[in-house]
């Protein structure tokens, strides 16, 4: 969202925009969800700056948000399914004090996306309900 646009919206939590910026783009960037024209991943080497971003992958903001905490559980080596869901729902879904998400919604957002990690085989639960990630590559 450009800053004047948000400043339009009264959205005005954002202090560094252009940081903000690149720190999207590089989640971006890392979760593959730019599409080049040619319609492959944009891939983290060099001419990836310069390469044209044709579209983006479908269901784009669940895969970023996937990718976040796959790497959050990698470097953790691993998080309790027990005690831990909440605590990394609030890391990824806390709007802040002005629009606080109820600890159920974190609890169930959360849970959906383990739940689609695990479909995409990124995450295993063991006999202990210790939630492990298998990152394809560390970054």
């Amino acid at each position: 969202m450009p800053e004047a646009e948000a400043r339009k919206l009264v959205y005005t939590t954002e202090k560094n925009w252009s940081i903000a910026e690149k720190c999207i783009q590089r989640l971006m960037l890392w979760a593959g969800v730019l599409i080049t024209e040619d319609g492959h991943p944009l891939v983290d080497r060099i001419g990836c700056n310069s390469t044209i971003v044709g579209s983006l992958a479908s269901d784009f903001r669940r895969k970023c948000e996937a990718y976040l905490a796959e790497r959050i559980i990698f470097r953790l080596g691993g998080i309790s399914y027990d005690d831990d869901p909440y605590y990394l729902g609030l890391t990824l879904y806390r709007r802040g004090g002005q629009k606080p998400v109820p600890p159920e919604e974190l609890k169930a957002r959360t849970d959906e996306l383990l739940t689609y990690l695990q479909a995409e085989n990124k995450i295993h639960m063991d006999s202990d309900r210790m939630i492990q990630a298998r990152p394809t590559q560390p970054v």
